[in-house]
C-alpha cells in the first residue's frame, strides 16, 4: 500500500485492515468505519474495498487523476479546511495501488485516519430546527465555494461545542461554477432528511440564510425563487422514493439489509 501522513501518526496499514474493533459505526458493503486509538490520538478509522464505479468514471471524464475512496476524501478534507470549513483533520491515508485504476467494489483497498470530533449528538438525532439559521448557512458558503457534499443528509453534520461540523466528505465535488442540478440535490437531500414535524419557519429559516450566502441566489424573487423551490421539492420526493439505504444496527453490530425509506 502506499499513502501519505497529513498528521502526526504513521500506523501500520495490514494491522489496520485486520483489525477487528469491538464495534462499528457503520458496515455495508464495500466500506467500514470505527472508532480508534493511535498513539494516544482519538481517531475514526475508515476502510474501502473499491470504489463507486460512477464516481470513477465521472473523474476520468472530466480529466482528473484516478484516485481511491480514501485519498478521495483525505484530498477533499484538506481542501475545505485550507477555505476554514470545519470538517474533521485527516491525519493519514494509504491505498493499494490497484485501488486507482479498478472501481469495482472488493478490489483495491484503502485506508483513511480522521482525527475524532468530540461531538454531543448529530442534527438527524434531535434541534435541527434550532440550528436551521447557521445549517443553512453553512452549506450556502460550501456551495459559494464551489462544493457540493452530494450526500447532505442531516445525519452528517456533527453538533460539537454548540457549532456544526460535516463529515463524510468521500463523495464531494469541486467545480469552478457549480451546476445547478448539484446544488438542487444538496438542498433536497437535506430537505428529505428532515423530520416531518420539522417546523415550516425552521425550514424558511434556513432556506434564507443559504441565499444570503449566495451571490446569485441573493437575487431570486418571486417566480424565479418558487421555481428554485419546487425543484428542490421534487428531487426531495424522487431521492425518497428511489434511493434505498443500507440499514445498520449498530447496537446489534450487524447489516439488516436493503430498506426502502418509508
Amino acid at each position: 500500500m502506499v499513502g501519505a501522513s497529513a498528521g502526526a501518526i504513521d500506523p501500520d496499514p495490514e494491522r489496520l485492515w485486520t483489525l477487528a474493533p469491538p464495534r462499528f459505526l457503520r458496515r455495508v458493503p464495500g466500506r467500514e468505519s470505527f472508532e480508534h486509538e493511535l498513539d494516544g490520538v482519538r481517531v475514526i478509522v475508515k476502510r474501502f474495498r473499491g470504489g463507486e464505479p460512477r464516481d470513477w468514471w465521472s473523474e476520468r471524464a472530466r480529466g482528473l487523476a484516478l484516485r481511491s475512496p480514501a485519498r478521495a476524501e483525505a484530498e477533499n478534507l484538506l481542501a475545505l479546511r485550507a477555505l476554514g470549513c470545519a470538517v474533521p483533520e485527516p491525519l493519514w491515508w494509504a491505498e493499494e495501488r490497484s485501488a486507482r485504476v479498478n472501481p469495482w467494489r472488493g478490489r483495491g483497498r484503502s485506508l483513511l485516519v480522521q482525527r475524532y470530533v468530540p461531538h454531543e449528538r448529530t442534527l438527524a438525532d434531535r434541534g435541527a430546527a434550532a440550528f436551521a439559521p447557521a445549517l443553512g448557512a453553512f452549506v450556502g458558503k460550501l456551495h459559494a465555494r464551489g462544493w457540493c457534499h452530494r450526500d447532505l443528509y442531516l445525519e452528517h453534520f456533527l453538533v460539537a461545542q454548540n457549532a456544526l461540523v460535516l463529515i463524510d466528505l468521500g463523495r464531494a465535488r469541486h467545480a469552478r461554477e457549480l451546476a445547478r442540478r448539484w446544488i438542487v440535490k444538496d438542498l433536497a437531500a437535506l430537505a428529505m432528511s428532515c423530520p416531518p414535524e420539522a417546523p415550516r419557519r425552521a425550514r424558511l429559516a434556513a432556506l434564507a440564510s443559504w441565499r444570503r450566502a449566495q451571490p446569485d441566489a441573493r437575487r431570486l424573487r418571486g417566480a424565479a425563487l418558487r421555481a428554485l423551490v419546487a425543484s428542490i421539492e421534487r428531487k426531495a420526493r424522487r431521492l425518497a422514493a428511489h434511493a434505498p439505504k443500507y440499514a445498520y444496527d449498530r447496537a446489534a453490530q450487524r447489516p439488516l439489509g436493503w430498506s426502502e425509506p418509508s
